[in-house]
């Protein structure tokens, strides 16, 4: 299921920025991808610094990572 802010209605700017990801079950791989949140170790410690554009953009990415991971488990 999509982060929750990507499912908003992007013209509706008196939302909040996007939270973190992290669901508290940090589980670093190989590649140093969190198996909780799927996003790099540098994504994890620079989130704090990064713009609503860019938080937007690692959202995007870990969906992606998710559904990846989902279909190579099966």
């Amino acid at each position: 299921m999509p982060h929750p802010f990507l499912q908003r209605n992007p013209m509706n700017f008196s939302q909040e920025p996007p939270a973190s990801p992290c669901v508290r079950c940090c589980c670093l791989d190989r590649n140093n991808l969190c198996l909780g949140c799927f996003r790099t170790l540098d994504e994890i410690t620079g989130w704090t610094q990064m713009t609503e554009a860019a938080r937007l953009a690692v959202l995007a990415q870990t969906e992606k990572r998710r559904l990846q991971h989902d279909r190579s488990e099966q």
